[in-house]
Order: C-alpha cells, then structure tokens, then sequence
C-alpha cells in the first residue's frame, strides 16, 4: 500500500512539478518557520541554564499605589531592598542591586558605548556567572577594578588582546583594572551588561545620591536567592511587611496613606515565572501567543 502511495506520488510530481514543487518548498518553509518559532519561544520561556536552581532566585517587584491612579507593576525595586532584607534576617542566600546604564568607557585612543551594571559580588552565585579570565566576585569587591565581557574588551582592545588581566580603563573620570574577563550573556538572561562595575564604586552614578537608601525610588533591579524551604510568597508578605513600617512610609503626602492605605505594593517573582507572572508579562504572552498562533496557521495552510 505504501509502495503503491509512493508511486502515485512520483507519477503527480512528474506529471505536475511546477505545482509540486510548490506544495514541497511551501510545506517546507512552514515547517522551518514554525521550528525557528518554536525555538524562540522555548528560549525565551526558560530560563538562562547557567543559573543554578532558577526556581529558588526571585526578583522584587514594586507597584505605586497613589491615589487616583492604577498603576502597574514595575520589574524594578528600591535598592533598600536589598539592605533590609539582610537586616531582617530575611531566609535568602544572597542579594544583589543591579544598575544599569549605557556610558562612556576609554582604554587609551579607543571609546565605547558600553552597558555598564553597577552590582553587588552575591550576583556572581545568584546567576551562575563565569570568568574566561581573574576573578568576578574579588574584582566586584574592588572599587578600582571592572569585569568586562568579551565583547566590551573587543572593542576596547581589539581581538589580538589576550593579556587583559591589569589593563586599564577610564570610566567617568575613573582609572578601572580589568579584573575578570567573561562571555556574553545568554539571550535570555534577566540581565545584560558588557560590564561590571561593583555598586559602590566611585566611578557608579549611584556612589553618594541616595538612591541606595531611598524607599520609593525604583531605577534597578533588586535579585535575591531564597534559602532552602522558603518560598516566594513568604518572601513578598515579609518585604510587605518591611516596607509598610518602613521610614519611608513618612515620606509620601498624609492622603496616600489615609484610612491605612498601602503607599506601595511589592512582590518576588521566581525567574521561571518572570514570563508568565512578572511585570510586563502581559504583553510578553500577547506577542507569543500571535506568534505561535501565525506559526500553526503557516503550517496548517501549507499542509
């Protein structure tokens, strides 16, 4: 029967190419695009594999609640976060502030655009980080040193540099050791930088402004790893608890907190959830949903 199938087959091709030709290189474009589809959703969905245990790291995730407005919620935190959930013996593992921000960094003639994050050593273990070259959480604790990745040194350096381990870079004003050399990272990593930059270096924007302390100021992300046998859930009713008695409280007009209003709303969202759950995921499913959708109405026609 299935001779006899193949036989027709080979009779229509021959008999028609032009047409069969068609059908095959339409069935088959179908089918790559909704492979390369497949491939991107799978990719952005999980979560970077060099992360050890991504269900177990959260990131805080703040909501304003002023009145007359609806806002929604923010994927960036105050950095105080960070210092009073170590305060409060919050069960974490580790914390790290994450800044960033696009500056000018020089090594000698050459100037770069670079995606510098201002962070703390703990992101070393949160997500898995690797050094090609030095050391990424003893350079982090420097306040003279930064961790580039290969492509920042590309172009600071030029691909015939491999003695990068003591050279030096100018970084707002600042004279910077490279400490650490690293790859780029995954496309769907929660972070992305080509450099790293302790967070209370001299050379970082926040060194001295007060955003580190500030309750209601939200330029970064705040990352945590939750202990053994906590969850995240436990971990937003203790940050809610925190912030509703925080000093910062006080700072926002008497009618934001009248009747015992909340001024603010915060959460942990686990990384494998960010998709699904964390603040802009809602139109993160809409473009995922129309593409998969266009992918299946591809491969249905072409069938």
């Amino acid at each position: 029967m299935k001779l006899k199938a193949l036989l027709v087959s080979w009779r229509q091709l021959l008999a028609e190419p032009a047409y069969s030709l068609v059908v095959i290189l339409g069935l088959a474009i179908a089918i790559a695009a909704t492979y390369l589809i497949a491939l991107l959703l799978n990719d952005r969905w999980l979560p970077d594999p060099a992360i050890p245990a991504p269900d177990h790291v959260v990131r805080m995730e703040f909501k304003g609640n002023m009145p007359g407005r609806t806002d929604d919620w923010f994927e960036y935190a105050p950095f105080v976060f960070r210092e009073a959930l170590l305060e409060a013996h919050a069960p974490i593992t580790q914390a790290a502030r994450v800044y960033n921000q696009e500056l000018s960094v020089r090594a000698g003639e050459r100037l770069s655009k670079t995606v510098v994050a201002f962070t703390d050593p703990d992101l070393v273990d949160l997500f898995g980080l690797k050094a090609l070259q030095g050391d990424i959480g003893a350079t982090l604790k420097r306040p003279d040193a930064v961790v580039l990745s290969t492509r920042a040194a590309e172009r600071l350096f030029g691909s015939h540099r491999n003695d990068l381990i003591g050279q030096h870079v100018v970084l707002r004003g600042k004279d910077l050791a490279v400490g650490a050399i690293v790859p780029v990272q995954a496309s769907n990593s929660e972070i992305e930088f080509d450099a790293l930059v302790g967070f209370d270096s001299p050379s970082s924007p926040i060194a001295g402004s007060g955003m580190e302390k500030a309750w209601y100021v939200i330029n970064g992300h705040v990352f945590v790893r939750l202990a053994d046998g906590a969850t995240a859930p436990q971990l937003t009713v203790l940050m809610q608890s925190l912030f509703d008695h925080s000093p910062g409280t006080n700072e926002v007009p008497p009618e934001w907190r009248a009747g015992g209003r909340k001024t603010a709303f915060v959460r942990a969202v686990p990384l494998p959830r960010l998709q699904f759950e964390g603040a802009g995921s809602a139109s993160y499913l809409v473009l995922y949903g129309a593409l998969s959708a266009v992918a299946l109405m591809m491969l249905g026609l072409a069938a």
